[in-house]
């Protein structure tokens, strides 16, 4: 506040960092009619390992059964 210095060390840099891992955590499973329309109209990501191809027909196999159900899953995704 006003014109007094507050020190700041590396160290409270350094406190302050954002450090995280890519990720993608499912938190859970609900309905698609009780999320809001606008965010099926967002971008989607998809995580699969591009190396293993079981990976891409189990995911194929979630989205299917999801759809069948009318289901969405909630995650939180970190991509840095």
């Amino acid at each position: 506040y006003g014109t007094t210095l507050i020190p700041f060390t590396s160290i409270d840099e350094e406190a302050l960092k954002f450090d995280s891992v890519k990720s993608m955590e499912i938190i859970g499973f609900v309905k698609q009619k009780q999320l809001p329309h606008a965010l099926f109209m967002s971008s989607t990501h998809v995580a699969f390992s591009e190396n293993e191809p079981s990976a891409q027909v189990k995911m194929a196999a979630l989205v299917a059964g999801l759809q069948k159900k009318k289901m969405a899953i909630v995650a939180r995704q970190v991509l840095r």
